[in-house]
């Protein structure tokens, strides 16, 4: 299952809408990924790091993170 801005995990719901977005782009990256071989419960736990770490990288760098 893919996720979108009006339809992802309630874990992701704490998430600022930035930090939430790039965890959706993540995640569908990850579950689109042919290798993948990972329960979609971690995939979504590993896309909200990345995307916390993404966001808080940009912050510091003072540039905006991609759509």
């Amino acid at each position: 299952m893919l996720y979108s801005k009006d339809s992802y995990p309630s874990v992701m719901e704490p998430l600022s809408e930035e930090v939430r977005r790039k965890a959706i782009q993540f995640s569908n990256e990850m579950l689109l990924d042919g290798n993948v071989r990972y329960h979609e419960d971690f995939i979504i736990l590993q896309a909200i790091e990345k995307a916390r770490l993404s966001v808080t990288h940009m912050q510091k760098e003072g540039s905006k993170p991609d759509s």
